[in-house]
């Protein structure tokens, strides 16, 4: 075991001893274990993640994406303690990423008011950054925001790390083996309901994702009804077959849900257009005539109208 160095003056710990009048103790503090254990995980920051996208994506439109919580699969999964899982599927640029940041947001609030008893946890995939494309890099990054919201948990790091050679006793870059860590944090965490949200796993580029949906399925059967999966990606079959297997998920297609992302749309190209309104100065008539163009070449796609407005 490494000795720590006191020359604060301050007294020295039990088991420590005095050289040249300088301390040198042999014992260290959790927090001592817990900076370079969490370090070592090299865990990518998911609130980073998000605060990243929300400046580079436009500005949440609350109108655009508020139909599903009224979605009778989404308060299904919210309400019954026995649904443990939701997939919100939709081609790229429906506003899955948006939804996904405005979810957290309403769930987080919701925690607020339920006084610390529940919490919500995250991780953005992105298939051009190799720190957030892989099985590793989501586990962990749920890992780090699970150990913030409740650091007791540590101790399942702590556990496994070695103080004298600074690293780990198991193999951290298995994913396998962060599973294991990750399942034994959400046995020992002691809110009454944690979400877990996972958006755009079509972009992780690993070819066990399969495997390690069947375990997150798993999480459902073995009742931890406290565990409330959010999953979103572009349509799957792969997925759909593992995602939907049994009573206890649920799904919401944005294509079958048409109506509501074509109102979705509409409301955001208002939103876009009442900007440009205030820069260009558009004035009532060619702003009701860019709207409506805007709309009908949309086809109920959020990107598209981010792009043309820009």
């Amino acid at each position: 075991m490494t000795p720590r160095i006191d020359i604060t003056g301050n007294q020295a710990e039990a088991g420590a001893t005095q050289v040249n009048n300088v301390t040198l103790s042999t014992s260290h503090t959790n927090d001592d274990i817990d900076r370079p254990c969490v370090r070592a995980l090299r865990c990518p920051d998911s609130l980073a993640v998000k605060h990243r996208l929300k400046e580079n994506k436009d500005k949440l439109v609350p109108k655009s994406f508020d139909w599903i919580l009224k979605d009778p699969q989404y308060l299904r999964w919210q309400d019954e303690s026995d649904m443990g899982l939701l997939w919100i599927k939709g081609g790229a640029g429906k506003g899955k990423t948006m939804m996904s940041i405005g979810l957290i947001e309403v769930l987080e609030e919701q925690s607020r008011r339920m006084a610390d008893s529940s919490a919500v946890i995250y991780f953005f995939c992105q298939d051009a950054d190799y720190e957030l494309n892989t099985i590793d890099a989501v586990i962990k990054g749920l890992i780090l925001q699970l150990v913030r919201k409740q650091p007791k948990l540590k101790q399942s790091l702590r556990d496994r790390w070695d103080v004298a050679s600074q690293r780990y006793t198991e193999n951290v870059s298995s994913w396998r083996g962060l599973w294991v860590i990750f399942l034994e944090m959400l046995y020992r965490c002691t809110y009454t309901r944690l979400y877990v949200m996972v958006d755009a796993l079509d972009e992780c580029q690993d070819r066990e994702m399969a495997e390690l949906l069947r375990l997150v399925v798993r999480t459902a059967l073995d009742r931890l009804s406290r565990l409330k999966w959010l999953i979103t990606s572009r349509p799957l079959d792969s997925a759909e077959r593992v995602l939907l297997a049994g009573p206890d998920q649920v799904g919401v297609s944005l294509e079958l849900n048409s109506d509501h992302l074509s109102q979705a749309v509409r409301t955001y190209i208002s939103h876009k257009v009442a900007e440009l309104d205030l820069w260009c100065e558009y004035g009532p008539d060619l702003r009701h005539r860019v709207e409506d163009e805007l709309h009908i070449k949309a086809e109920d796609t959020f990107l598209w109208v981010s792009l043309m407005c820009k």
